[in-house]
Formats: structure tokens, C-alpha cells, sequence
């Protein structure tokens, strides 16, 4: 290979790690919006596919994804969530905060304590929080 090559070999490398970053970036953003309900009833297959883009391996249980790096919501990370397709009608999508505070977690998405239950109506669906097996806090999005 002649030392002319190299500069466009390079040029390619950068080029090609670039168009990645921007697919990542974009995965990311969508399974946070989903997280956040933001993103229409319909679309559990394209975040399916986006955990996917982000290195998520599957979880104990179908539909569950851990991510290799946590992804931000609501400010908060989140490495473990749940996409679910509409089985009645509705996608679902859970972030799993382990071992998390639950008054936090409703906080940082703004949610409301109505009769100890956190919700919130989300551009896109409900949004609501609660404490599971004691210590997991699990915010869920019902899509509209």
C-alpha cells in the first residue's frame, strides 16, 4: 500500500466511526423517549431495534434488555428496561431503577402522588411509578 492511501484510509476510518456515533446517538435518543413516553403506541419494534443498536442483551425475562451503558432519564440511569409491544392495544416500556428511591425517581419525572400512586399524563401515554420487590423502582409507560 502506497503512502498516498494511507491519509484516505484514515479518512474513511473517521468517516465510518462517525456515521456509528450518529446511529448510536439516534438509538439512544429513541429508547429514552420511549422510557419517557414520548413516542407513539406502535413503535415497540423500532425501540426493539434500538436497544439492539445499543449492545442490549436480553433480559430474565422476554421483552427485558440490559444495556451495556446506561442510558439517561430523566436524568437518572437506567441499564435494565423492558419493551413491550402492544399486546392489548398498548406498548409498554419499563426503566428499572434498582435498588432506587422511589420519591426521586417520581421527582425527577415529575410525576404526581396521588393516594401513594405517582403518575402522570406524558405527551405520548401515562407515565407512573412504583416500588417492586422492595427495592426495585420501576417507571412505566402506557402508550396512547
Amino acid at each position: 500500500m502506497s503512502r498516498r492511501h494511507l491519509p484516505l484510509l484514515a479518512m474513511l476510518a473517521t468517516l465510518a466511526s462517525g456515521g456509528h456515533a450518529a446511529d448510536t446517538r439516534k438509538a439512544e435518543a429513541l429508547v429514552v423517549q420511549a422510557l419517557s413516553c414520548e413516542v407513539p403506541n406502535g413503535k415497540a419494534k423500532s425501540v426493539v431495534k434500538a436497544l439492539a443498536a445499543l449492545g442490549a442483551k436480553p433480559g430474565k425475562l422476554e421483552g427485558d434488555f440490559v444495556l451495556p451503558v446506561p442510558v439517561q432519564v430523566f436524568g437518572l440511569p437506567v441499564s435494565y428496561v423492558s419493551a413491550l409491544p402492544a399486546d392489548l392495544g398498548v406498548d409498554t416500556y419499563i426503566a428499572v431503577f434498582p435498588s432506587g428511591n422511589l420519591a426521586a425517581v417520581a421527582a425527577a419525572a415529575r410525576l404526581n402522588a396521588t393516594a401513594g400512586i405517582y403518575r402522570r399524563e406524558a405527551p405520548r401515554g401515562r407515565l407512573a411509578a412504583d416500588l417492586r420487590s422492595r427495592v426495585d423502582v420501576w417507571l412505566s409507560c402506557a402508550t396512547q
